[in-house]
């Protein structure tokens, strides 16, 4: 199929030739990303060249017929004194044939990625030919047809490198204004020669959804289900080492550098996907941004083998990363034996651990990365599985959805959910369970008064994966909240929650919370946030038990128009047994920010925290002058201590003035430095200078 595909890109070349001079100019337009600079880590220092290119191109051949063509160069070079000198590029074209008409469009790309490095790591050949073709018409159903020819495209954790994969896709849409439905044909080949791994696969899916309102609107009914039918033919090797992602049910993180202990925030980005584009917001790993903890949420308790965090630009080989494992995303046990790899063409470290069961994993970076710049944009769980050399499977997947609102009156809202779901599969292929899922809940909102609101909420969710290593969870959820707004500047809220988790009829984990908030706007520009929460969680799994009371005081104040100040403090006991042995936590944190002048701003941010094991203390400072549309300029300053026993320090600025509308040269710099008892310190020094052009 290499030898179609190079055609294929042939025909379209000699497609744009030969249509020069009977159609529009070309349309032109790119950029230019080009920076060199010196970064000095403990007396070793390393010359930095990094060029970023794109091209891209649009011809109209006809009013319904276009050829693009673009083309992105990265060129990364290093030299290091009395080392090893490291080179890594990139050169991907990609050539493009667009037909657009009302009802009917379609689309032929192909695609040639090349990485070439120091390293043989950084070799990669990607190719792909993809084709899309979509028709609408004005009446029945729409249809599109999808092909794919694809070399190390396919997900290299699960199929390894040196993959080629076909795929051939067709669909059916049929909408109405009550019900709709859509069919899907699917037929996927995937083989790997260097690990003797290939699969077989045709895939049917039938989707439908129904949706209608009844008694004047107060009831509302929607429905949705689908079924699939795979089936499949997988040989591989006996000495392979394939793993199978595990589904997330939300992407977590937060800036901790007491990993035992602390809850991480949702982010979603992290989980989402999509492993080009920086999460946001971004996830710096690069210099002496250490202690992020970029964790995962899998709903319930699965086994894991390895976690992956890919980034958006080289990175340090040998970073160290810690891996935790928690129940209750609050206390963490540290994993022993991890292992790292980084993979410098898929951008992606692997770390390898001792097979753990839990809900919750995160990995922490805990040391300086001799690369100034890196984001992090995806973070994925895996298990390592077992493959038989040669099998067939067959397996029929379906999901039903029901959901009910009624509003008999003004004052009362319900909501009523139901869904059942099963995906079998009779040989257990790359993807085998045995599973049956059944779910519902209730929501119930009553205006009690003008002023004084109630929600009550119950969700039932129970899964039985039978296939080893089994599992069978119920999980069970109450609420009620009291929402009360006794004045235009006052209000309360009173949450009482209890959730059981359950394995056939043994309770595994129950956790009892309560929780108020009150609001009060003393003044338009201020505001104060009490909260006070109590909850209460027995953890036989996990081997622990534990009381936690927590108060919480906020302020949000606008002291001028240019002067913002907000802030918070929180004081936290626990009683706990087991594993965890935290008793007292004391955290404090202050954001200021300060706009001296139209074109000069300040900012400062301090965040404390003192518990049993460690005392720590991050203090962020920052300016920024912008004295026109042109020239902006700014200083930052960082440091983070532990209990004397660690210490970060981080001082970066930068310089950006826009020569021309198009055109920005740019200087950065920053120094690190990492000090730990019983561990030589370090020190990292970077210089950046380059500058941005678009055309």
């Amino acid at each position: 199929m290499s030898t179609l595909r190079m055609r294929v890109a042939a025909a379209i070349a000699g497609g744009l030739l030969a249509a020069h001079g009977v159609s529009d100019a070309v349309e032109v337009h790119g950029s230019a990303r080009v920076y060199g600079g010196a970064t000095e880590s403990d007396e070793v220092e390393v010359d930095q060249l990094d060029q970023r290119y794109t091209l891209n191109l649009l011809q109209a051949l006809t009013p319904w017929l276009s050829l693009g063509f673009s083309y992105r160069v990265v060129e990364l070079e290093t030299t290091t004194d009395g080392g090893q000198d490291f080179e890594r590029s990139s050169r991907d074209p990609l050539l493009e044939l667009v037909y657009r008409r009302p009802r009917l469009d379609g689309r032929l790309s192909f695609r040639d990625r090349r990485n070439r490095g120091t390293n043989p790591s950084d070799n990669l050949d990607l190719q792909a030919l993809v084709g899309q073709l979509r028709w609408r018409p004005i009446k029945g159903p729409s249809y599109a047809l999808q092909l794919r020819d694809e070399t190390n495209v396919a997900d290299a954790a699960l199929f390894g490198r040196d993959v080629s994969s076909r795929f051939l896709g067709f669909e059916s849409i049929y909408d109405r204004q009550l019900w709709g439905a859509r069919y899907a044909y699917q037929t996927t080949s995937i083989d790997n020669q260097t690990t003797g791994f290939r699969l077989d696969e045709d895939r049917h899916q039938l989707r439908g959804h129904y949706a209608q309102q009844f008694w004047e609107d107060k009831l509302a009914l929607t429905m949705s289900s689908w079924i699939s039918r795979r089936e499949q033919t997988e040989v591989s090797s006996a000495g392979a080492r394939p793993a199978t992602p595990i589904t997330a049910r939300e992407g977590l993180f937060a800036l901790d550098t007491t990993p035992e202990i602390g809850e991480l925030d949702p982010a979603p980005d992290l989980v989402d996907g999509d492993t080009e584009t920086p999460a946001a917001p971004e996830i710096e790993i690069g210099g002496a941004n250490t202690f992020r903890n970029i964790g995962v949420d899998l709903g319930l308790g699965r086994r894991v083998t390895r976690l992956e965090i890919t980034v958006d630009a080289p990175s340090a080989p040998d970073l160290f990363w810690e891996v935790y494992h928690s129940s209750d995303n609050l206390s963490w046990v540290r994993v022993a034996g991890v292992d790292s790899a980084f993979d410098g063409a898929l951008s992606r470290y692997t770390l390898f651990f001792p097979e753990t069961t839990d809900r919750y994993f995160k990995a922490v970076n805990v040391t300086i990365n001799t690369f100034a710049r890196v984001a992090v944009t995806e973070v994925r769980a895996l298990a390592e599985v077992d493959r038989l050399t040669s099998q067939e499977g067959r397996s029929t997947t379906y999901r039903a959805d029901l959901n009910a609102s009624y509003s008999p009156h003004e004052r009362v809202d319900a909501t009523f959910t139901f869904g059942i779901g099963n995906d079998e599969d009779l040989a257990g292929g790359l993807l085998s369970r045995d599973l049956d899922e059944l779910s519902y809940g209730a929501r119930v909102e009553v205006g009690i008064t003008p002023k004084l609101d109630l929600r009550v909420g119950y969700r039932f969710n129970s899964v039985d994966e039978r296939l080893e290593p089994a599992l069978q969870r119920d999980e069970e959820l109450w609420s009620a909240t009291f929402d009360w707004s006794p004045l235009a500047t006052a209000s309360g809220l009173l949450t009482f929650s209890r959730r059981d988790e359950k394995e056939g009829n043994l309770l595994i984990r129950s956790a009892d919370t309560v929780r108020l908030r009150l609001l009060t706007e003393l003044f338009a520009d201020l505001e104060l946030v009490s909260e006070v929460t109590w909850s209460d969680v027995d953890d036989p799994f996990g081997g622990f038990t534990q009381k936690v009371w927590q108060f919480r005081e906020s302020v949000r104040a606008d002291l001028t128009r240019d002067w913002s100040l907000q802030g918070s403090i929180s004081q936290s006991y626990f009683d706990s047994t087991g594993t965890v042995v935290i008793e007292r936590r004391t955290s404090a944190d202050l954001r200021t920010f300060w706009r001296a002048t139209p074109y000069l701003s300040f900012s400062g941010d301090w965040d404390w925290s003192d518990d049993d094991l460690q005392r720590t203390l991050t203090q962020r400072y920052g300016a920024f002058y912008s004295p026109g549309p042109k020239l902006t300029a700014s200083l930052s300053y960082q440091d983070t201590e532990s209990t004397d026993i660690r210490r970060t320090t981080t001082v970066g600025g930068g310089v950006n003035y826009r020569f021309r509308p198009r055109l920005t040269p740019f200087l950065n710099f920053s120094r690190s430095t990492f000090r730990q008892v019983g561990v030589e310190p370090s020190e990292n020094l970077s210089i950046r200078a380059g500058f941005n052009l678009f055309f």
